[in-house]
């Protein structure tokens, strides 16, 4: 009776050259990676929000018809929230200019002049 091991075929293994090929590559794969997410980071944080925020919104945004809190964990890789977001479109006239913060974000209200 034969074992299992002994009609499996042997895989040969990889030369050191293309493991090092390979290894460079994965290198240069997180350095790419750790750039890209160091640059979403510096734009989140000029625009006063976490990169985490920025990806949820950017979601949100990209799926405008119907979004879920399981879409955004599945999609975003972050835990769900607790609680429930609504989402509306505000009448045009309500929303603030460019450059305005909205006080119900803790951020003050561009003065009337």
């Amino acid at each position: 009776m034969q074992t299992p091991n002994s009609t499996t075929p042997k895989t040969p293994k990889p030369s050191t050259h293309k493991i090092d090929e390979i290894q460079e590559f994965l290198d240069l794969y997180y350095i790419s990676w750790f750039r890209i997410n160091q640059t979403y980071n510096l734009w989140a944080q000029c625009h006063g929000i976490q990169d985490s925020t920025m990806f949820l919104l950017d979601e949100i945004h990209r799926n405008p018809e119907y979004c879920t809190q399981s879409m955004l964990v599945s999609k975003v890789l972050l835990p769900k929230p607790e609680g429930y977001v609504e989402r509306e479109r505000r009448p045009r006239g309500d929303r603030p200019e460019r450059g305005e913060r909205h006080e119900r974000h803790g951020r003050p209200e561009r003065k009337e002049e």
